[in-house]
């Protein structure tokens, strides 16, 4: 059992519990010397004991209807617990053993259930007694509210309300989630010019807009794991044109970790700004265990460069594959390459053309990684043969392409191509691979021949 005894000297307690209390009609204030707040609701008594260092401070608010909690001030943590087990009696408080997190959903929650809660609400990222709110909330009578977490809202805008959508983070078998506070998702792809990253095409998860109030924290998304090694994680999300936007270094509670955004940042990002999410997974040792990159997503309000939608319909559906009958010349030497023409576009195997550039200035490595489904390219560096490179088979006939659902990296960037698998082999357009890495690419109609060359540049189709 976990006991809060009258052991600790009043002064230590003092320096120890900085945050202060205000107490008004119905209700009252815990503040910080940080400037954050919390407010509770439908307070009628209040009962002191002595701060032993459990997390919930030295003051027990006591109601006998449900209680809302209000939470303002920048970059709030909260953890709130109801406690079944939790007595007080004298100047102690017994937490006891079970303990129930009560979500919260952004800057409000409602508790109702009658019983014990700690409160622990944390301003900013540094930890210090200066930054938190602590306390209990005792409800002696039941409410018609609901802890279920799906009623503790975001400035009104419920989960219920506003539905969740999860994607996988990698692939279903990574053992990661993130969970979107939008009832519809949808693929886009931003494309423009800007100054800081010159010309770009990039693809993001489209969100609806949340509905949130000045100075509170917007809800961006939950990170969720199965993952019994994942003990902690380092978000960063980022604005894809420059400049980190929020972080978030905590461990996970029940398997997850919320991320929000404060209200003034997130008015910007609605218009200006394609977010991307990296992510660094610890073990309790602070080893990384796992890490993700560039997970990009925006909101429907963004109209900073032309937004289309993507063609996700490779994504799903099988097509047919012919054998090319170009012939190919590499560095003006003919290959004889297993290449395939798929809606009139020439998909040749990764590893032949990893293959035929290796030991030019051209050349890139392939790294497969099982476990995360990733394919990463590595630019500059010596290919590796697996085996069963330019193997070509003795009468090609036309075969089913699946797309590929291989998550692909270039120099640690994720990017998004249109590739296919044929024959358990991973099959990339020409020019896409090319324009990667600067090679060029030549077509002679008249000669039905394909050109490959290191010595020049990649030049798009005119």
């Amino acid at each position: 059992m976990k006991k809060i005894s009258m052991m600790l000297v009043l002064s230590l307690v003092i320096s120890l519990f900085t945050s202060l209390t205000v107490m008004a009609e119905s209700g009252a204030k815990v503040e910080t010397k940080q400037g954050g707040y919390v407010s509770i609701s439908n307070v009628t008594d209040k009962k002191q004991f002595i701060d032993e260092g459990s997390g919930v401070g030295d003051t027990v608010f006591v109601s006998d209807k449900p209680v809302t909690l209000t939470i303002t001030g920048k970059d709030p943590h909260p953890s709130i617990s109801f406690l079944p087990d939790a007595k007080l009696g004298g100047e102690s408080f017994i937490m006891g053993e079970a303990s129930e997190d009560i979500a919260v959903k952004g800057s409000t929650v409602s508790l109702s259930k009658k019983g014990y809660y700690g409160v622990n609400v944390r301003f900013g990222s540094e930890f210090s007694p200066d930054t938190v709110a602590e306390f209990v909330v005792q409800i002696v009578g039941e409410g018609t509210a609901s802890n279920d977490p799906k009623t503790n809202s975001e400035s009104g805008n419920s989960e219920a309300e506003q539905g969740m959508s999860t994607v996988n983070v990698l692939n279903e078998n990574s053992g990661y989630k993130i969970k979107f506070p939008s009832s519809s998702l949808k693929l886009q792809k931003v494309k423009g010019n800007d100054d800081e990253i010159g010309g770009f095409e990039v693809s993001a998860i489209t969100l609806k807009t949340p509905k949130f109030e000045k100075d509170s924290n917007v809800f961006l998304f939950d990170l969720v794991t199965t993952n019994p090694k994942a003990h902690s994680v380092y978000v960063s999300v980022d604005s894809y044109f420059g400049g980190q936007m929020k972080y978030v270094d905590e461990e996970f509670k029940d398997g997850k970790v919320s991320v929000y955004m404060p209200s003034v940042t997130f008015e910007s990002v609605l218009t200006d700004d394609v977010l991307v999410a990296s992510i660094e997974v610890y073990d309790k040792d602070r080893n990384v265990i796992d890490s993700f990159k560039n997970i990009y997503f925006m909101y429907e309000g963004f109209n900073r460069y032309k937004v289309v939608d993507a063609d996700i319909n490779q994504s799903s559906k099988p097509v047919s594959a012919k054998p090319t009958a170009s012939k190919v010349i590499v560095n003006g030497k003919e290959v004889s390459f297993e290449a395939y023409n798929i809606n009139n576009n020439n998909f040749f195997k990764l590893r032949d053309i990893a293959s035929v550039v290796n030991g030019t200035e051209k050349q890139f490595e392939v790294k497969w990684d099982g476990a995360k489904n990733a394919i990463s390219l590595l630019s500059g560096k010596a290919y590796t043969p697996a085996g069963g490179e330019l193997k070509v088979s003795a009468k090609p006939a036309t075969k089913e392409a699946k797309p590929t659902s291989s998550t692909l990296y270039i120099d640690g960037k994720e990017v998004s191509l249109v590739a296919y698998t044929i024959d358990g082999n991973n099959y990339f357009k020409l020019r896409d691979i090319a324009k990667a890495f600067n090679i060029g690419v030549t077509w002679d109609s008249k000669t039905n021949t394909v050109g490959i060359d290191t010595k020049i540049d990649y030049k798009d189709e005119e």
